[in-house]
């Protein structure tokens, strides 16, 4: 990335950080906050965030919306130690709907109630723990660190669903979208646009097939096959595919006729296989973990950068390259349905076992109990130099 790309973007981001020391409208939103905060519960599970930046908020608030809902989800009290560089702007996109739900303040000399066994304790890498922490309550660091290893005492982060699917609780109803009918042999959604998809990023840094040549191998490979093409360009025209049966592959271009939040879930699930495309600047992308919780089989090129890995012909279709994109699509298109149904139940499992929030809140305190492990790696997946965080 040229240089000048690179020192622009250190410097939005200095300038976010420490922005809300400098204006009024921060200090404002600070103030309703505090206004807005409950008692913490005197029983039951909490979480205590003991952030002191913006700095876990990520792009849009998403990485904290995460952090914050896979608790939650999993039935935790959010707390909050009453640091102004964090809490000064909570009507940061994604990290808004956070504080649109029950949460506490403690400040940092106060002593946390209760059991330490209701507690778990999250501190931010840059910021001293919360001294009067319980000794007995589980504590992690949360690290930003990127390279290219995960170290004895770290947790791998998992990847997780787009916010909105949160928001709508769209993740509460995997169980009857599992038993959709599967009406599309395969399937894209989301963006393409090829200025934004072709990246140098996902292409050289990770040697991974960028989207816009995934989805140009896609429809070259369908082709071939006397299969069926479907691109619908108006949202009348979607409402007439969904119940119409594809042998073959169905195209949604956001650029065309964008799904809305609400049916994005269902959509995915009329579909057999779905083709994972990469992101923008790293291979890492939601769709791929949505596939998975619905029992809709990826095609992915990246399934190694989760924690543990797919596994090809067991819970996804795996390829390297493009000739390997290519032959895993002929896979796919001539699996019996017999065999796609175990790799569906086996990707429903994966989703169950390590990417829904209850079971990542299990693993995280088990690996704790029984590694010793301390530390959060919330971006397990970048490889340096190979997007920002």
């Amino acid at each position: 990335m040229p240089t000048f790309k690179v020192l622009g973007r250190h410097l939005d981001k200095t300038w976010r950080r420490y922005r809300p020391f400098l204006s009024p409208k921060f200090r404002d939103a600070y103030a309703s906050l505090i206004n807005h905060q409950q008692p913490i519960p005197e029983h039951g599970k909490k979480v205590l965030f003991n952030l002191g930046s913006t700095r876990v908020d990520g792009p849009q608030g998403r990485r904290f919306y995460n952090l914050h809902t896979y608790f939650t989800r999993a039935g935790y009290h959010p707390v909050f130690v009453n640091h102004y560089g964090f809490l000064a702007n909570p009507k940061n996109n994604f990290k808004a709907a956070c504080f649109e739900q029950p949460f506490s303040l403690i400040e940092a000399e106060e002593r946390l109630p209760g059991d330490p066994h209701d507690w778990v304790i999250i501190n931010e890498q840059s910021l001293p723990s919360v001294a009067v922490a319980m000794a007995n309550a589980p504590s992690f660091t949360l690290s930003l660190n990127v390279n290219e290893w995960l170290a004895p005492n770290e947790f791998p982060w998992p990847f997780p669903l787009f916010p909105g699917v949160y928001q709508r609780g769209q993740d509460l109803q995997l169980e009857e979208l599992r038993r959709q009918p599967r009406l599309w042999d395969c399937f894209f959604g989301g963006q393409s646009a090829a200025n934004k998809y072709d990246t140098d990023w996902v292409r050289t840094v990770y040697g991974r097939v960028t989207r816009k040549r995934y989805l140009e191998i896609a429809k070259e490979t369908v082709q071939s096959h006397p299969a069926a093409i479907v691109e619908p360009n108006s949202g009348e025209q979607l409402s007439h595919w969904e119940h119409q049966a594809v042998k073959g592959a169905v195209f949604i271009r956001n650029e065309c006729c964008k799904i809305q939040v609400e049916q994005w879930l269902a959509t995915l699930a009329r579909a057999r296989f779905f083709f994972a495309c990469p992101g923008v600047r790293y291979p890492m992308s939601h769709n791929a973990v949505e596939a998975l919780a619905v029992g809709t089989v990826p095609i992915i090129e990246y399934g190694d950068d989760f924690y543990p890995a797919l596994e090809d012909g067991v819970n996804c279709l795996g390829f390297n390259g493009e000739e390997g994109l290519r032959q895993a699509i002929e896979r796919a298109l001539a699996m019996p349905i017999d065999e796609w149904e175990t790799l569906s139940k086996n990707a429903i499992r994966y989703y169950e076992d390590y990417a829904k929030p209850e079971a990542v809140i299990h693993n995280l305190l088990e690996a704790q109990r029984q590694d010793g492990v301390d530390t959060i790696k919330l971006v397990p997946f970048l490889k340096r130099g190979g997007g920002h965080i």
